[in-house]
């Protein structure tokens, strides 16, 4: 990946900042579930080593029918791939896409696609409201035929949600024009609130969008690479006739079944785990860096959080180093649009983690401040 496209999570990068001594990176900048994969993912995985010796199904049907019963879709509406970038483009070349329509900031894969499609992009800001983002006033993108438009909710970096009323009389206005909507809901299942998907909704009614998902960041498997988008049946199809079937390993599909088929106890007790973590450690986040001079902390609605940081480019690159030292890494989001490097998106992990990191940035804003007189 050239810089042009930076991603969290760079962990061989990391390893060549930190002191050789230390033995644990903190790894803020790449948004997945702390817990680890559920012990059922695990098991199956281990498992399904044995089948290392045979292709895997290109086709991938009984992934497929899982995700079919559990999205009350057909088996031909699915699209199963090596995380949610790769359905992203798969998804984008089977439409013949003239055109990808982004808002930005927007997660830098969406022009990497673009990038390796040699697909123009429109990139239209969203619109800064106190401590949230709202979509594009109504009418202010000249939505043409063979646009793909990329609504990603909840949005990354920002974290912010947009709700169904805010969304649909944006949507109405692509859709009627005929543009393809891709929802990428890759943080759907970490929302802090209960909200069906609208992307979902649409495809059942038949209109032209799908809904992309991964399991790489609930699930924690970003070493396997999982995802699935939901489809139209015309569009889904092309796609499997189009693609290499081969990029989904039989690792990864074993543990998409495990966590896709009928839900047990297992994976019951996982999700109630991740939701009562998830409240307890917003709302940490709520009372420190919310309360914290120096940081402008917006609204998050799901697993991580973005703050504007009230000093210089260069005091945050400073403060990053610091951070290095010690092992801990945030994404920074320079190269997102419209940010600069005194923006960062923080992953929500564990207490002790989130005190860490809190702990350590609020020494470095308060030694800036009794530094300038303050």
């Amino acid at each position: 990946m050239t810089s042009a496209y930076r991603h969290g999570g760079r962990i061989a990068d990391y390893l060549e900042q930190i002191p050789p001594e230390m033995e644990r990176i903190f790894d803020f900048s790449a948004n997945i579930h702390p817990f680890g994969p559920p012990e059922k993912v695990r098991r199956a995985v281990l498992a399904a080593i044995s089948e290392m010796e045979h292709y895997p199904d290109a086709q991938h049907r009984v992934l497929r029918k899982h995700l079919a019963e559990r999205e009350g879709v057909t088996p031909q509406s699915v699209v199963v791939g090596n995380g949610a970038s790769e359905i992203l483009e798969l998804l984008v070349r089977g439409f013949s896409a003239k055109r990808m329509v982004l808002l930005d900031p927007a997660f830098s894969e969406y022009r990497a696609v673009s990038h390796r499609l040699h697909i123009p992009v429109l990139g239209i800001p969203l619109i800064q409201a106190d401590d949230t983002f709202r979509l594009p006033a109504l009418g202010s993108i000249e939505f043409r035929k063979g646009d793909v438009l990329v609504l990603n909710n909840p949005h990354n970096p920002t974290s912010t949600f947009f709700s169904t009323a805010e969304c649909v009389p944006f949507l109405e206005d692509a859709m009627s024009r005929g543009v393809l909507v891709v929802f990428d809901e890759a943080f759907h299942d970490f929302l802090l609130h209960d909200e069906a998907s609208l992307g979902r909704k649409l495809l059942l009614e038949g209109r032209a969008v799908a809904v992309v998902r991964s399991a790489t960041k609930y699930y924690a498997i970003p070493g396997l690479r999982l995802g699935f988008a939901l489809a139209p049946v015309e569009l889904a199809e092309k796609v499997y006739a189009e693609r290499d079937g081969w990029t989904v390993n039989v690792m990864a599909l074993a543990a998409g079944v495990a966590a896709y088929g009928p839900e047990d106890g297992e994976l019951s007790d996982y999700s109630a785990q991740t939701r009562a973590w998830l409240r307890e450690e917003s709302a940490f986040v709520q009372a420190t860096w919310g309360r914290t001079d120096g940081v402008r902390l917006f609204r998050m609605a799901a697993n991580y959080f973005f703050v504007e940081l009230d000093r210089s480019d260069a005091w945050s690159l400073q403060c990053q180093q610091e951070l290095a030292r010690l092992g801990m890494f945030v994404r920074d989001c320079f190269d997102f649009p419209g940010c600069t490097h005194h923006h960062w998106r923080v992953a929500i992990r564990t207490r002790e983690e989130n005190e860490r990191l809190f702990e350590r940035v609020e020494r470095a804003l308060r030694q800036r401040n009794e530094g300038v007189g303050r």
